[in-house]
């Protein structure tokens, strides 16, 4: 029974295929010329759980796509998310410990110049890829940096927090917080012709179910177990964790690339 239900869960991505086939707010800025300060006030807003200072940290235009994607109590709730996580993992002082270590330029586009900067966190020195951009003589964050963002408190934290996550944001109806289970090129197949709304839209019809077979505390009634770590092949290692609901069991699978871990798909095409 429950096997099913997972199975079900999986294939809310095909109807997202199906679908894909068928078919400002600030005034402050923290850019710098020095694309140092421009990663501390970066850090220092997610510390303080700070939207405005967060925001401001892009340029106007990319301010504006960002809260066009979601509002402000949605990105403090992210930005406290972030901390959380980084507390976890780096400690509670992260905000004042990590360090820039140097900046790689990647492209150029116009009177934009892109760079990947390089930021270690704690003492093993746990490497941070930050993009940025230089616009004529201000450093600013790229937005890309908010898919890194996003997914940082569920893919880094393993197999098991991964597979809350993905039963979280069931529950929850929360199309980002699902997508981020998902690998970048996969989010963006995902995306490819759909909007989030329609994610959640899925989403929704899915917890409905869930409601109906298993009452409305679903998600509490599904347990977390064992994680067996399986082959590693071209730099990508294998897990499944087991996952069970009123006594049927079934598996998800999980990959680690580079770290991280996603959801694996390409059994559902």
């Amino acid at each position: 029974m429950f096997k099913r239900h997972v199975i079900s869960i999986l294939l809310v991505l095909v109807m997202l295929f199906a679908l894909s086939a068928c078919g400002d707010q600030s005034t402050g800025s923290s850019s710098s010329s020095d694309y140092k300060a421009v990663i501390k006030k970066f850090y220092t807003a997610i510390g303080k759980a700070d939207v405005k200072g967060f925001l401001n940290c892009f340029e106007k235009s990319s301010r504006a796509d960002i809260l066009d994607q979601m509002d402000e109590d949605e990105i403090k709730d992210m930005l406290g998310s972030i901390d959380e996580s980084y507390n976890d993992e780096f400690g509670d002082n992260w905000v004042k410990e990590y360090k820039v270590q140097s900046k790689t330029k990647s492209s150029e586009e116009d009177d934009l110049v892109y760079y990947d900067a390089l930021v270690t966190f704690g003492e093993d020195e746990t490497e941070v890829t930050l993009p940025i951009v230089k616009s004529k003589t201000a450093y600013y964050m790229h937005p890309d940096v908010l898919d890194q963002l996003s997914g940082s408190s569920s893919t880094s934290k393993g197999p098991q927090k991964l597979a809350e996550t993905f039963f979280d944001s069931i529950s929850q109806e929360d199309a980002q917080k699902f997508l981020n289970c998902f690998t970048e090129d996969m989010q963006k197949s995902i995306l490819d012709g759909i909007t989030e709304e329609d994610v959640t839209t899925q989403l929704a019809s899915l917890n409905s179910s869930l409601k109906e077979q298993f009452g409305d505390d679903w998600r509490s009634k599904v347990g977390i177990g064992e994680v067996t770590k399986g082959d590693t092949v071209d730099g990508v290692t294998n897990y499944t964790v087991v996952c069970s609901m009123e006594g049927e069991g079934d598996e998800l699978t999980v990959q680690e690339i580079d770290g991280k871990f996603y959801i694996e798909d390409s059994g559902l095409f």
